[in-house]
């Protein structure tokens, strides 16, 4: 319920990339296109009464998100998803009710009766559409899983104040976090004290990164490695003749020279953040083959739908800053020590999540 308890209205994106659009005819619900200033992408939401883990989903149509009891094709597993309204007389109406669930940073959409919101792929007549059902195999896992971006119904024209902007607030009150790749892997920092890497062993030292924020810049960090060394994006290209430069451990000699390449700019995307250079660059965790399987680098926006996600990182805050100043500012949190030792390091338990919107 936390995506949702401050929301006065979100839009959801499938794992497609797509957004849960309310048609024109006041009935129809599917899946794109990915216009993210289009009306039709808006649900206001409604806390159910008495209930305070339900919520209802209203379109910008007036009808609300309802599991219908029509099948999708017959014969086939998956229900209609439609806008309704509900009866005259009738308050509530628990086809019209979901169940929100936490998913590390994604959400599932619980039916009264145990089914979940699935944004279907595959081909026609599956494509882009809206049912709900029980996702049984493996490959469509994610199917019910849904980024959720709040927002701003106060600006003149919809603003999503959950997307790329306050990726500062991840690491205001953190002390020392770790970053969560797309693929489940975790940024370390190599007891070379020069190698950065993704590895899945989230309990290691080597995954813990420690915050410090930049005198006289508001929207920048530096991360510091167990080793001493800062993140750095250096100059150098992580392969001849191909796109990316390498991402180092460093301990610059002359800070004041080399500040820009130890700097990152933390930029909200959802539950998550990018984290750009000065030169404009990403922090990007890449996958496929050999020499690039679990390599870190930083590179131009990825221009390709299939590589989006290799820039964002979920934020694990493993230490926080506890200070007796009720400011939330970077200038508050720089001095006074944490009384707050991470879990994670000592059990294996998996960290606070911060922020929780």
């Amino acid at each position: 319920m936390e995506f949702f308890n401050t929301a006065k209205a979100v839009r959801l994106k499938s794992h497609l990339g797509k957004f849960l659009v309310a048609d024109e005819d006041q009935r129809s619900v599917r899946q794109g296109p990915r216009n993210a200033s289009s009306e039709k992408v808006r649900w206001t939401v409604e806390l159910v009464e008495g209930s305070y883990h339900l919520i209802r989903l209203k379109s910008s149509h007036g009808g609300y998100l309802t599991a219908s009891d029509e099948p999708f094709l017959l014969g086939m597993t998956g229900k209609r998803v439609l806008q309704a309204v509900p009866p005259r007389g009738i308050k509530r109406c628990a086809s019209m009710e979901w169940e929100p669930i936490k998913e590390g940073y994604k959400v599932k959409l619980r039916t009264r009766g145990g089914t979940y919101l699935r944004a279907n792929g595959a081909t026609p007549p599956w494509r882009n559409t809206i049912t709900h059902d029980l996702p049984h195999r493996t490959a469509t896992q994610d199917w019910v899983l849904w980024d959720v971006d709040v927002v701003d119904i106060s600006a003149p024209w919809p603003s999503y104040a959950s997307g790329r902007q306050g990726g500062m607030e991840f690491f205001y009150k953190a002390k020392a976090v770790r970053l969560e790749s797309h693929l489940g892997k975790y940024l370390v920092g190599d007891d070379d004290e020069e190698s950065v890497r993704q590895s899945r062993s989230g309990a290691s030292l080597n995954a813990r990164w420690t915050v410090e924020f930049v005198k006289g810049k508001d929207n920048v960090i530096r991360l510091k490695s167990c080793n001493g060394q800062y993140l750095t994006a250096a100059a150098e290209p992580f392969l001849l003749g191909m796109t990316g430069n390498k991402v180092v451990q460093t301990l610059p000699t002359n800070k004041t020279h080399a500040s820009s390449s130890i700097e990152w700019e933390p930029i909200k995307e959802g539950f998550r953040v990018k984290l750009r250079t000065a030169e404009g660059r990403y922090l990007r965790a890449n996958g496929a083959t050999p020499p690039w399987r679990n390599s870190v680098t930083h590179d131009d926006h990825p221009n390709r739908t299939a590589t989006q996600d290799w820039v964002l990182w979920g934020v694990d805050v493993v230490d926080i800053i506890v200070s007796s100043d009720a400011s939330d500012s970077p200038a508050s949190c720089l001095s006074p020590p944490s009384s707050f030792n991470s879990v994670l390091d000592d059990t294996g338990t998996p960290p606070t999540r911060w922020p929780h919107i």
